[in-house]
This record gives C-alpha cells, sequence and structure tokens, in this order.
C-alpha cells in the first residue's frame, strides 16, 4: 500500500505575510466605515496609501500574491509555468527590504490602529499562508514541493461562482456598459452610477484603489442617510422612515474583500434609492 502523503505543517507568522496584512486592513477599513469611525478610517486609509501605493515594495509583492492566490481555472502545464515565474520574479525582490517595510507597517499598525486588526479573517488566508511559504526561501525544498503541488491544485480548479472578473476594458465597451445601465436606471445615470462604472470597468492589475473608493463613498452614502433620518419630514413619515433605515441596512451589508459586479450593482442600486429619497 502506497504511503499517504501527508501535508506539511509549517508554523506561519501571518504578520510577515505581506497580502495578509493588505487584507486584514481592507477589513478593518470595512468596518470603520460601517461603524462611520472617520479617525480609524483616516488612519487606515493612510496606512494603505503609504505601504502599498505604486511601485513600492509592498505593492510589488503584493501583485505577485494575488497572481497565484486569485488566478483561476488555468491549464495545468501553464499553472505550472506561472508558479516558477513568479518565483522567479519574487526573488528579484530584496528580501530585507520587504522585512524592513513590513515591520514598519506593523509597528504602526501596533500603535495607531491596534493589534485587531492581525484577527480579521481573510477568507482566502489558507491559500495566501501557502504563497508566503513558497517565496520563504528557508524553506525546505521538499515542503514546498507539495505546497506548490497544492497551489498548482488550487490555480487549475473551477470557480466556485461564476462571477465577472475586473478587468480594463476599452471605451467602446464602456460606452456599451453605460448604454446598458441608461436602459435599466432611465434615460440618464447618475454622476455618481457613472464614476463606479467607470472605475471598476477601468479596474488595472491592483485593486487598492477601488476599494480606497468604495470605502470613501460608502462613508459619504452614510453621512447622507443619516442627514435624512434627522429630517422632520423622514421622522414623520413612519413607511419613509422605515425605507430609508432599510436602505442603511442595505448599506452595512455590503462587503468588498473582492470587488465584483454583484458589489458594483449593490452600490449602484443604493445610489438610485438614495436618489429618489433626496428628491
Amino acid at each position: 500500500m502506497q504511503k499517504k502523503i501527508e501535508k506539511p505543517k509549517l508554523k506561519h507568522n501571518k504578520k510577515r505575510n505581506t497580502a495578509f496584512l493588505f487584507e486584514a486592513l481592507v477589513k478593518e477599513l470595512t468596518k470603520a466605515v460601517l461603524y462611520s469611525d472617520k479617525e480609524k478610517q483616516s488612519k487606515v486609509s493612510s496606512l494603505i496609501k503609504e505601504h502599498f501605493k505604486k511601485n513600492t515594495i509592498l505593492e510589488k509583492e503584493l501583485s505577485l500574491y494575488k497572481q497565484l492566490s486569485d488566478t483561476k481555472e488555468f491549464p495545468q502545464d501553464y499553472a505550472e509555468k506561472l508558479i516558477n515565474r513568479i518565483r522567479e520574479e519574487h526573488q528579484k525582490l530584496n528580501e530585507k527590504d520587504i522585512f524592513d517595510e513590513q515591520s514598519k507597517l506593523i509597528a504602526k499598525i501596533n500603535k495607531t490602529v491596534g493589534v485587531q486588526v492581525y484577527d480579521n479573517f481573510v477568507p482566502n488566508y489558507k491559500t495566501l499562508a501557502s504563497v508566503s511559504q513558497i517565496f520563504n526561501t528557508s524553506v525546505p525544498q521538499t515542503k514546498k514541493i507539495l505546497l506548490e503541488q497544492e497551489l498548482l491544485n488550487n490555480i487549475t480548479s473551477k470557480k466556485l461562482e461564476e462571477k465577472k472578473e475586473l478587468k480594463p476594458i476599452d471605451s467602446l465597451t464602456f460606452k456599451v456598459a453605460v448604454d446598458k445601465f441608461n436602459k435599466i436606471y432611465g434615460e440618464k445615470i447618475l454622476p455618481e452610477q457613472k464614476e463606479l462604472l467607470y472605475k471598476f470597468i477601468n479596474y488595472a492589475d491592483d485593486d487598492v484603489d477601488l476599494k480606497l473608493y468604495l470605502s470613501e463613498q460608502l462613508e459619504k452614502i452614510n453621512n447622507e442617510i443619516s442627514a435624512i433620518l434627522e429630517q422632520e419630514v423622514i421622522k414623520s413619515n413612519e413607511d419613509l422612515f422605515s425605507k430609508v433605515r432599510l436602505l442603511q441596512e442595505q448599506v452595512s451589508e455590503v462587503k468588498f474583500d473582492k470587488v465584483t459586479s454583484e458589489v458594483v450593482e449593490k452600490v449602484i442600486n443604493i445610489y438610485e434609492f438614495l436618489n429618489e429619497v433626496k428628491n
């Protein structure tokens, strides 16, 4: 009987996992928006912008993490080439620079936001941990092979749900998308809807800016709803008050760990409802 190969049990330091730090901060930013904690929102947003802006060492490493953790339905031979190519690209990054920048970020998180950030649930944490071990030069090659096989299975597997991924498209496609929304929402969509749609369909490789934009928009919507609920005309109308409260609940339910077409459509509908209430 062939001996079953067990998966490697490795101690993984999530604070030294660049992708985990980013996703945990996004989670914290989302909570700050939903609870209208402007001070925390400002602090978390500043940390993301500072340490994950374009061409920083952590942004470069984050991009490599995402290529391995987010890719699905790749043919077997292509997937193997992808893993090898990404690993080679990671070796070009300065390990000390990554460690130093992580240390700065961790220190700022601990001091300005709080250690609860590391307790935030990150759905694809297991995959991110595997990628981290593959990048880690101190991990034995025998264990790396097993981890790479596990990652290979993930890259070649089918998506659980068919979702529209964020992809950059040309101006003609954008016009078609806008025309589609015009038919659904009227002759002309709202400026806020159009801007969100534009940012979504012109998504590049990094969704940091899009997530920050969404958090800012949700904060604005929350503030507007709170102001509307204080109006006497709303308070005196039980039915209307209930509808606005329902809208507030819908805003709190918006999650954007991964910005999909469903998330964008939900926010666009919220814009539409809010506009109707205001007018």
